[in-house]
């Protein structure tokens, strides 16, 4: 049997109740317990695919927090931008960001936290050209990373 708990459910205990697919009241099982792995290590971001030759490319933010910040939401202020060899930022975005989550987010509603999709486009809408770009990420109460990013086109 396979139980799926919402990824909007609370950290606590559960009783669990099974019951068929007509609605007849099956058992009464042991306790559940949801609980949260969180993401306690430093502040660091990832990119990924990288060197990147498709439509687009991810930038995980890894943001430290606890099983609080997880249950709460609680977030933070970011900005992430994109700059050629030469220092001309060519994209920009603001970002709030949760705190707890990090690069093993293994878990589906860990899974799309924290990711910033950037369409290689500039800030015109024009795609960007194959080579090498830097970018930054500085997040409130957390610091900055930064990192370069390939094009193939």
């Amino acid at each position: 049997m396979q139980v799926v708990i919402s990824s909007s459910a609370a950290v606590g205990i559960y009783d669990l109740h099974l019951i068929d697919n007509s609605g007849e009241y099956l058992s009464q099982s042991a306790v559940i317990t949801v609980s949260v792995n969180p993401y306690t290590s430093a502040f660091k971001t990832y990119v990924f695919p990288n060197p990147c030759s498709a439509d687009s490319i991810s930038i995980k933010v890894c943001v430290p927090g606890d099983a609080t910040d997880i249950s709460a939401g609680t977030s933070v202020n970011g900005e992430v931008r994109i700059y050629t060899v030469t220092g001309e930022q060519v994209w920009s975005a603001s970002e709030v960001f949760e705190k707890g989550y990090g690069p093993g987010d293994l878990a589906t509603a860990g899974s799309n936290k924290n990711i910033i999709t950037w369409d290689l486009k500039n800030s015109n809408g024009q795609n960007v050209s194959s080579g090498v770009y830097f970018y930054m990420v500085e997040v409130s109460g957390q610091g900055s990373d930064k990192g370069k990013i390939a094009i193939v086109r």
